[in-house]
């Protein structure tokens, strides 16, 4: 899932990826940071990684790694178990 935790339903995109995943499936979480840029959308529609770790979690996802996209986003990956 690639800069799409802005949106506003974040809990049901997770929970459908969830859904289609197989167990042991692997998702890739790529998001906008939360402080601000001149890219990307406003500020106050970002989620922050723990946030987005925490969403995660209450889906039924297991966190394996963090990695660093670029300068401007996180990246997380996450297994469901």
């Amino acid at each position: 899932l690639v800069n799409i935790l802005s949106v506003t339903k974040r809990e049901q995109v997770l929970q459908e990826a969830r859904r289609i995943l197989s167990t042991g499936g692997i998702l890739v979480v790529v998001d906008w940071k939360p402080a601000g840029t001149r890219l990307g959308p406003p500020a106050e529609k970002r989620l922050a990684k723990e946030d987005a770790i925490a969403l995660a979690k209450q889906a039924g996802f297991v966190v394996q790694k963090e990695i660093e996209p670029g300068p401007y986003h996180y990246g997380l990956i996450f297994t469901k178990p």
